[in-house]
C-alpha cells in the first residue's frame, strides 16, 4: 500500500533511531522492484541485516523521500532522478556484507 512522503521518511527516520548508527552508516535508494535492489545490487540479506522498503504514491515522492535523506539528513545513497515506476524506496544499515 502506497504511503505518503511524510509517512516514509517518518518511519526511515524512526528505523534508523531505534537500529543505531549514525544516518551516514545508512544507504537509501528507489528501484521498481526494491526487494530484488536489496538483495541482488546491495547483497543485503534479511535476518542478517537491517533495512526497510516503502512504497510511495508516486516516483516524484519516492524521489523527494531520497533527496530529503540524502541531502537534509545526511544518509548515503544516490540522488537521481526517477525513472517510471521506482515507487519503491527502500533503506539498509551498511554492513561489511552489503554493498552501497
Amino acid at each position: 500500500m502506497a504511503k505518503s512522503k511524510t509517512q516514509i521518511i517518518h518511519e526511515i527516520e524512526h528505523l534508523i533511531a531505534r537500529n543505531g548508527g549514525n544516518p551516514a552508516q545508512w544507504y537509501v535508494g528507489m528501484a521498481k522492484d526494491g526487494k530484488a535492489e536489496l538483495t541482488s545490487r546491495h547483497r543485503f540479506k534479511p535476518g542478517r541485516d537491517v533495512g526497510a522498503i516503502r512504497t510511495a504514491a508516486t516516483e516524484v515522492q519516492a524521489q523527494e523521500v531520497v533527496d530529503y535523506l540524502t541531502r537534509s539528513r545526511g544518509c548515503k545513497g544516490e540522488a537521481h532522478t526517477f525513472n517510471a515506476g521506482e515507487l519503491h524506496v527502500y533503506v539498509f544499515r551498511m554492513s561489511s556484507g552489503t554493498k552501497p
